[in-house]
């Protein structure tokens, strides 16, 4: 009799297991998509700067188109409510962006060796797994511009602007995450090359790059 009652209690608790909710009792637990995490990133990118000066009455603009890869480290914290999650992400690439033109009569060399974000990131659990979320912030970014005018043959500027993308990231394995993004860089006029009358220059970027994730509650403990 003790044996049958046993047996009864057994499958009793297993059919409520598997009438639970997935988010719940999935492979991932609550806290899986809460805390710290650090990684590393690489990708593409692509964009278009353009300067403008004033020439006597006239406005004159000339734009180019700058490509490059790069890579680097990215740092945030999650906090997962039910099915969604928020948090806050920046991250440091290391890249090789530039282009070349010939602008207003003269040789030009664009070149931005890095960039830099602090964004907010929401997204919503699709599988106890799979992460779509949408981010955006405060983007920043240097820009080196090299001519061969004389009077002044280059300037540098760090330029800020605001940031917009969106991305799917999943479980790879027990503590590690991994995820695909892109992210719309803008970047607004910024007066350069004051000794020819100021030049005002603006850049866009678009970026798609891979990351590896490291939840850093569950490597440390």
């Amino acid at each position: 009799m003790r044996s049958h009652l046993l047996a009864l209690a057994m499958l009793v608790g297993t059919a409520h297991s598997s009438h639970s909710d997935p988010l719940d009792h999935g492979t991932l637990g609550p806290t899986s998509w809460s805390g710290p995490y650090a990684g590393l990133h690489m990708g593409v990118m692509t964009g278009d700067i353009e300067g403008s000066v004033a020439v006597g009455a006239r406005l004159r603009k000339q734009s180019d188109h700058m490509n490059g890869v790069g890579g680097g480290v990215l740092l945030g914290w999650n906090n997962r409510f039910d099915d969604w999650v928020v948090g806050v992400e920046g991250d440091l690439t290391l890249s090789s962006t530039k282009g070349s033109v010939t602008a207003f009569g003269y040789d030009v060399t664009e070149k931005s060796k890095w960039d830099s974000h602090i964004r907010l990131r929401a997204g919503y659990l699709l599988t106890p797994d799979i992460l779509a979320y949408a981010a955006g912030g405060l983007a920043i970014s240097p820009v080196k511009i090299s001519t061969n005018y004389r009077p002044q043959p280059e300037d540098d500027a760090v330029l800020t602007g605001w940031s917009i993308g969106g991305g799917i990231e999943a479980n790879l394995f027990d503590g590690v995450k991994g995820r695909i993004e892109y992210i719309y860089d803008d970047y607004p006029k910024h007066a350069m090359f004051d000794t020819v009358g100021d030049v005002n220059v603006d850049m866009n970027r678009h970026t798609i790059r891979a990351a590896v994730t490291f939840d850093l509650n569950h490597w440390m403990n």
